[in-house]
């Protein structure tokens, strides 16, 4: 192929470089937000914006770093994604209490699946607030009063454990030690099962969990809607999902089962899965109000989201936690004098637990210096003037996307 009549090269050479061209005119235009509203931040790497730093460092000190260095409002990207970090504590306030109804919904960067879409974590507008609504008094005192044996049972089992290695003199690995003590909290309260991974590593419930929190799965499709966000619509269109389908048809399964077995005798269970199953047919409530109850994938799509929620989280903090005493004894003693003060020889239960006012301020602390979850996504339709005006964007049609971090605020403008 001739170019002007000056050169020739081959076919595949000149259509390689045209595409070449067209994908870093792409990437460019996408990543030219921050610049055009005239929102300070650093030089993004096409394609990739800031992620090739958050590869290398721990996103809470990337952030903290770029307030360092720009200030409380930072236009950042996660690969073509524009991300507006925010780290005042005022506006973070301002956007999660006052205008708290503005942004109900979250911003799903990846299509999560026929069943995990389901989850409260997922749904939008009425479909949020239904499930929200219906979910939250799941969570009641009485109803984690009734799920207390359970945990106790477990507590027991890693008890057991710990004193069976330390009479040997044996070292623990306490990651997996808490990790396989959640693994069978959260199997128990959320399901009704004992799997008790701590003693049976090798159980198809454990194998399965660890297949999906090891997250084997998800790097170069999460990567690929980074660098292309648009395609997230085409993959929901498709059914095309991050969540392999074997695995979801397993837990579904699991459930599934779990459901049949109960259906003769249903007050007997406490656990979550037994209180959502009690709000799955529509009712008429005592002041005549028509209720509707709760599809049997909402009831599959929340049990996975209350286990993946609730494990890899709490064995974080149990970890850092004993970490924490392990090298500050002083507060170990503090903490020990407070117990043998408070409960002594009294049974375990959820009221004394709530009375130790310095464990409160221990885990606290624990949370403080090493969120869980650092960040998550929200999005809005409808922004106030005056909350754009804080990020220094004149109002303008569009969607505004949020995802909010333990010490920071962000933003997406689209």
């Amino acid at each position: 192929m001739e170019i002007l009549g000056l050169i020739s090269v081959p076919t595949w050479l000149f259509c390689l470089c045209l595409i070449l061209l067209s994908l870093y005119i792409y990437t460019t235009w996408c990543q030219s937000v921050w610049k055009k509203l005239g929102v300070p931040g650093p030089k993004p790497v096409p394609f990739l914006g800031i992620l090739n730093r958050l590869f290398k460092q721990n996103v809470n000190d990337v952030d903290m770093d770029l307030h360092k260095q720009y200030g409380r409002v930072v236009g950042v990207y996660h690969g073509n994604i524009p991300v507006l970090l925010v780290t005042d504590p005022e506006l973070i306030k301002q956007i999660t209490v006052k205008e708290f109804s503005n942004f109900t919904n979250r911003f799903n960067l990846i299509y999560p699946g026929e069943i995990m879409e389901n989850g409260v974590n997922v749904a939008l507008d009425d479909h949020w607030k239904f499930l929200r609504n219906t979910l939250s008094p799941t969570f009641s005192t009485g109803k984690l009063k009734n799920m207390m044996p359970l945990i106790q049972n477990n507590i027991n089992t890693m008890l057991e454990i710990i004193s069976e290695k330390s009479s040997k003199g044996e070292s623990m690995e306490m990651k997996s030690l808490f990790g396989g003590y959640t693994m069978d909290v959260i199997a128990s309260t959320a399901f009704g099962l004992e799997i008790n991974s701590l003693k049976n590593p090798d159980d198809p419930f454990v194998n399965h969990a660890k297949i999906f929190f090891s997250g084997s799965f998800t790097g170069p499709f999460i990567m690929l809607q980074f660098m292309f966000p648009r395609l997230t619509s085409l993959f929901s269109v498709l059914k095309i999902s991050f969540f392999p389908k074997k695995l979801s048809a397993f837990f579904a399964n699991v459930i599934n089962k779990t459901i049949q077995m109960r259906k003769e005798d249903p007050d007997t269970n406490k656990d979550f899965l037994q209180l959502m199953l009690n709000t799955e047919k529509e009712r008429i409530d005592s002041g005549g109000k028509h209720i509707k109850g709760l599809t049997r994938n909402e009831i599959y799509g929340n049990s996975l989201i209350f286990m993946v929620a609730g494990y890899d989280t709490t064995a974080n903090t149990l970890t850092f936690g004993s970490y924490c005493l392990a090298t500050n004894p002083d507060v170990q003693d503090k903490l020990i004098e407070e117990i043998d003060r408070e409960i002594a020889d009294k049974p375990l239960g959820y009221e004394n637990v709530m009375s130790l006012e310095y464990l409160d301020m221990f885990i606290s602390e624990v949370l403080r210096l090493w969120a869980p979850t650092p960040r998550f996504p929200k999005s809005s339709s409808r922004v106030p003037p005056e909350l754009l005006k804080e990020f220094f964007i004149k109002p303008k049609n569009g969607m505004i996307l949020i995802t909010l971090n333990s010490s920071t605020f962000h933003a997406s403008s689209t």
